[in-house]
């Protein structure tokens, strides 16, 4: 892997880490095209990137959040979500164990393929959410299903979450902003599990390309998932998983 191939994966990555469009899938298909082979040390830079460009979206909110802890309090928005976040994040964890113990199974082209399939009716479906709840316990154990599904490859995080929370009836607003606070302690754990690969990769140069680069094309990547969202358009990049994972089954 040359320093281009490190930036147009971290690109890659950045755009779909948090586009309804599936990054594992995204990544997979794209190695394959190059002819390569990324070190898992890579991945774990990219998640980096992507961690970095939600925590700046979110730097107020996280703030708040961290704020609240020191005053523990029902009654604080800011608590209830942290509370929230640490239900969702249980399920998740839990699922994106059993799937990571059969990871070769997922890790093919046809699985893929599927999975971009899936995310497109799960996209195609948030016409129907029409929402007016608050989050609450339930809600969030739901997103937190449904984001440790989202583990196999080709399946989108931030499609599955924002769509199973809409589908649930939450509101908009409240959907995006849980879906990309949720996606912190994942993007960490993901990171955690696979650090020891990090120390002996000897990908400097383009580790330092690939956070630069994934962070400052998520940071723009965020803003435009919530533009889509906030317009309802957001069942239109269905139609982009469905064609992607329709080539990917024909030619994979």
């Amino acid at each position: 892997m040359d320093l281009i191939q490190a930036a147009l994966l971290a690109a890659l990555q950045g755009i779909t880490e948090w586009l309804p469009i599936s990054s594992s899938g995204h990544l997979l298909i794209a190695q394959q095209l190059m002819g390569i082979e990324v070190p898992v040390a890579f991945d774990i830079v990219l998640h980096l990137g992507t961690l970095i460009a939600v925590a700046l979206f979110f730097r107020k909110e996280i703030w708040s959040i961290l704020k609240s802890l020191l005053e523990p309090s029902r009654l604080n928005p800011d608590f209830m979500i942290a509370v929230y976040i640490v239900i969702a994040s249980i399920p998740t964890a839990v699922i994106g164990l059993l799937i990571g113990q059969y990871e070769g199974i997922f890790i093919t082209g046809r699985s893929v393929a599927l999975g971009l399939l899936a995310s497109a009716a799960l996209l195609f479906l948030t016409k129907r959410g029409k929402g007016k709840k608050q989050l609450g316990a339930t809600g969030a154990a739901i997103i937190g299903i449904f984001q440790g599904i989202a583990v196999a490859p080709g399946i989108s995080r931030s499609g599955a979450t924002i769509s199973s929370a809409l589908l649930f009836g939450i509101k908009k607003e409240d959907a995006f902003k849980f879906s990309m606070l949720l996606s912190i302690p994942a993007l960490i754990g993901a990171s955690a599990m696979k650090a020891g690969d990090l120390i002996s990769a000897g990908l400097l140069l383009e580790s330092v390309v690939g956070v630069i680069v994934s962070a400052a094309v998520g940071y723009l990547a965020i803003a435009l998932l919530k533009k889509a969202l906030l317009s309802e358009r957001l069942f239109l990049f269905g139609f982009y998983c469905l064609a992607v994972g329709s080539v990917a089954l024909v030619l994979l």
